[in-house]
């Protein structure tokens, strides 16, 4: 059963991001460029590339070790180089999912770049739940 954690619990985050990716494209094609006041005046383009971008932080860039750069918050995209974007985030998570899968509930250690130190997470399962917080917290 916990073998299938992360890979049960990312499905489920994908499906959900499908959800709003489609609604995006029938609803607010032409708003994902606009700054929005309850995001701070970023937009709606600005807030998927900066969860993308705690995608390749955490999972890529800490758990993995490894050396992904990460995409311009601030350069507007459409919601084809979105989807595109989040392509390349599920190729990350699928290494992360292979890699933590047999036990998500290890302790997830890796390498701060600023700090050039060791730092722990408590665990895969729980670096898992970072950027859906994040857009939780965007949507609400």
């Amino acid at each position: 059963m916990q073998s299938g954690l992360l890979y049960t619990q990312y499905t489920l985050v994908q499906q959900s991001r499908q959800v709003v990716f489609q609604f995006l494209k029938e609803n607010l094609m032409d708003d994902l460029a606009k700054p929005l006041p309850i995001f701070l005046d970023k937009t709606i383009s600005y807030m998927y590339v900066h969860i993308a971008n705690t995608y390749i932080a955490w999972a890529g860039n800490f758990a993995m070790n490894g050396a992904s750069t990460y995409y311009d918050q601030d350069q507007p995209l459409n919601i084809t180089q979105i989807e595109k974007l989040f392509a390349q985030v599920d190729e990350i998570m699928a290494g992360f999912i292979a890699h933590f899968s047999a036990a998500p509930m290890q302790d997830v250690k890796g390498l701060n770049g600023r700090k050039n130190t060791l730092k722990l997470m408590p665990t895969a399962y729980s670096l898992m739940s970072l950027p859906t917080s994040f857009t939780i917290k965007a949507r609400s």
